[in-house]
């Protein structure tokens, strides 16, 4: 007979992207005045077009620091390095999507 362990362990990829930002939007409820959501999209070593809206991973710190320098960050084409679990196409269709984004940081060392 079957039977569950407990030293079982639950696995899920993890990707890393590096994206840029091309857009934000507020957030909600406690988060009505800062920044919700960050727009991103960039490409893959194979030149696949990838969009994302994050906003989980974003600390209050670093939300209050990008609403005060999101204008220049976009300017800049401020890279940000996002973890997800898979890439799938969206649901228009047209690029693919970072599935689950979580924001990790702002590469400094890219642009």
């Amino acid at each position: 007979e079957w039977e569950r362990s407990k030293n079982w362990l639950k696995w899920k990829p993890i990707i890393d992207l590096d994206l840029k930002i091309v857009s934000w939007e507020y957030g909600k409820g406690r988060l009505a005045n800062t920044v919700g959501k960050l727009h991103l999209r960039g490409e893959d070593e194979n030149g696949t077009v990838i969009e994302a809206k994050c906003g989980s991973g974003l600390n209050d710190k670093m939300r209050a620091y990008l609403l005060e320098n999101i204008d220049q960050l976009m300017a800049d084409e401020t890279v940000v390095m996002i973890e997800c679990q898979e890439i799938c196409i969206s649901q228009n269709g047209k690029v693919h999507s970072a599935r689950f984004p979580i924001f990790k940081k702002i590469r400094t060392d890219k642009s």
